[in-house]
């Protein structure tokens, strides 16, 4: 244990949160992860998803959502002595916002698996790839990062992403109460650490809260959180991956090949011709281990203009 006395109460309130994710865990459906034809290639060669930081995905909006979150909770804050606190929280979260040591590595996939919207955003405009896949085989694998990993990932788990407002706020509040409780004890002096426990247990849970308008893309996402230290990546041993935002360091996803293997269907995007990508798709699955009987092939019927 790296931390000191002070802290330690906080990281306990965060190591229960994250130990007990509070999201509704439905029965899983089939699962699509859209993707480009380099990607697809990866994760059939290597037998891997990636599960990229947060602060790298697509949509950055998504840290102003968690910043509403926050504010229409800090409303509802009234007991005495906690107006400062609740200032010095929303400070501390604004100035972090782009903390890279904070936040959890997350893998995206969507309960649709002909999305129009996803197909242009995820897929290269249509002339990309859905994989679906058996989420169950997948979250039940113990095979997540690299062995010099294992002592550093505290939790995963495949979760929806939970779309409705009125529910954003109760989703956090134990967490948040509980830290504000001890705050509360504290010397003003004394409380920067609770303050940045405070925002990180924000960035762990922003990705799992969307705002409504998103809600057709009936997003899934697999949430690794890893143990914090003050020497981020220590004993971290990562994968990359190009994105807009510059080089994502992330953490592999390992599935089997095989009777248990997750991959159950490939849906070619509507803007390809179908007989020709089949050909070498089909190459692709043989020549690394798949077995083409369990794995079904379809073109997508999105209508494309």
């Amino acid at each position: 244990d790296t931390y000191d006395d002070d802290e330690r109460p906080f990281r306990r309130i965060f190591d229960e949160v994250v130990a007990n994710v509070p999201m509704n865990r439905a029965p899983y459906p089939m699962l699509y992860h859209y993707t480009n034809s380099k990607a697809l290639i990866r994760i059939l060669k290597e037998h891997c998803f990636l599960a990229t930081h947060y602060l790298y995905l697509n949509d950055k909006t998504e840290l102003v959502y968690v910043l509403d979150v926050l504010d229409k909770w800090l409303t509802t804050v009234n007991r005495p002595n906690e107006a400062d606190i609740a200032l010095k929280v929303r400070e501390h979260f604004i100035a972090n916002i782009g903390d890279f040591s904070l936040g959890p590595y997350v893998a995206c996939f969507s309960s649709d698996g002909n999305s129009l919207s996803q197909w242009r955003a995820y897929a290269t405009d249509g002339a990309g790839f859905a994989i679906a896949i058996d989420p169950s085989r997948l979250s039940n694998s113990p095979l997540i990062g690299t062995p010099e990993m294992k002592h550093c990932l505290s939790s995963y788990e495949l979760l929806p992403i939970e779309y409705n407002s009125v529910l954003h706020s109760r989703l956090l509040e134990g967490g948040i109460r509980a830290m504000f409780d001890l705050l509360n004890e504290i010397e003003s002096p004394e409380r920067a650490h609770g303050y940045r426990w405070v925002t990180t247990l924000l960035m762990a849970f922003g990705p799992l809260l969307k705002n409504p308008k998103f809600k057709e893309e009936q997003e899934w996402r697999f949430w690794i959180w890893h143990r914090l230290s003050r020497h981020h990546g220590a004993g971290m041993k990562f994968d990359f991956r190009p994105t807009q935002y510059g080089i994502a360091p992330a953490i592999r996803l390992n599935f089997n090949v095989g009777s248990n293997c997750p991959v159950k269907e490939i849906v070619i995007g509507p803007k390809f011709d179908e007989k020709t990508v089949r050909f070498g798709l089909e190459c692709l699955l043989k020549q690394n281990g798949y077995d083409l009987e369990d794995i079904s092939i379809r073109h997508s019927d999105a209508s494309y203009r």
